[in-house]
């Protein structure tokens, strides 16, 4: 009888060491092979990465580090014309207006007035969109002049304090070709608790916030903020359409410093595009609009 009892208490002490084992081998990657058999899992971490990765060191790969440069820096708006550009907040927490205003950052000023084009850098060649009929126009962004004069000006009229919001659009809103990493703005805060955000349209059209920070400082300040990757940019489902829409600015005001009046000004708009995909498409290569 005692026999047979250690017998039994030994078998199952083998079991729970079988079992021990096969999970932790699991967890240490051992299993994966027969959790990817078919290349599901694989094929699926693949894809996303070559999405998200930076399209440039995958230019420079394939390409060679002589057509590698794809990333630009475009200008999206200046706000040298304010009538382009409108602001909104719900009627029952105050009155807001925006205006063109004089004025420029300084580290701008310094640069004096120039024309706005996206220009290619050291080495790259001139950016280039490929339209419908299978040719490629070389002005991506159509030029005009920055005189430096002119910024974007806000003022809000709290009728009350509390929880409220208001909202800075351009009449259009501004689609970006290709894939957006970063944004970039000259803004005067006035040393609120204020948070300001990027409103955006990804692919599929869906309404985004990108937050560039609170507006505690005074004077004018270069914020900057990558897109986040789960902002959707691209999808094989849509193989004509990449990238962003650009639809305005969003400030959710601190709620104990909602009152009285409040002064935001804007300048400067850029953003850091990768266009590898439209650089380096075949120009024989149909395109899906059939």
């Amino acid at each position: 009888m005692k026999r047979n009892l250690m017998i039994g208490i030994s078998l199952v002490v083998m079991f729970v060491g079988v079992i021990a084992g096969t999970v932790l081998y699991s967890q240490a990657g051992g299993g994966q092979p027969a959790a990817g058999a078919g290349g599901g899992e694989t094929e699926t971490k693949d894809r996303v990465n070559f999405i998200l990765d930076d399209e440039s060191k995958e230019a420079e790969r394939v390409l060679g580090k002589d057509t590698a440069k794809t990333l630009y820096t475009v200008v999206v708006d200046t706000f040298e014309e304010a009538g382009e550009w409108y602001a909104a907040m719900a009627t029952d927490q105050g009155f807001i207006v925006s205006r063109r205003m004089p004025g420029v950052p300084l580290a701008l000023k310094k640069q004096g007035a120039q024309d706005v084009k996206t220009a290619p850098k050291d080495g790259q060649s001139p950016p280039k969109m490929r339209k419908e009929d299978g040719t490629y126009q070389t002005d991506y962004y159509v030029p005009y002049k920055d005189n430096r004069k002119y910024v974007l000006g806000v003022r809000v009229d709290y009728n009350r304090r509390g929880n409220s919001w208001f909202a800075i659009y351009p009449y259009r809103p501004i689609r970006l070709e290709g894939l957006v990493k970063s944004f970039e703005v000259w803004v005067s805060g006035r040393q609120k608790n204020h948070r300001l955000s990027i409103v955006v349209a990804d692919v599929y059209g869906n309404d985004k916030l990108i937050p560039l920070g609170k507006l505690n400082f005074l004077g004018w300040k270069r914020l900057r903020v990558q897109v986040p990757d789960l902002i959707k940019q691209h999808d094989f489902a849509y193989s004509t359409k990449r990238g962003l829409v650009f639809k305005g600015f969003y400030v959710e005001c601190e709620p104990l410093e909602a009152w009285g009046k409040y002064y935001i000004y804007f300048d400067n708009l850029t953003a850091e595009v990768s266009r590898f995909w439209e650089e380096y498409q075949d120009q024989r290569d149909p395109m899906d609009t059939w």
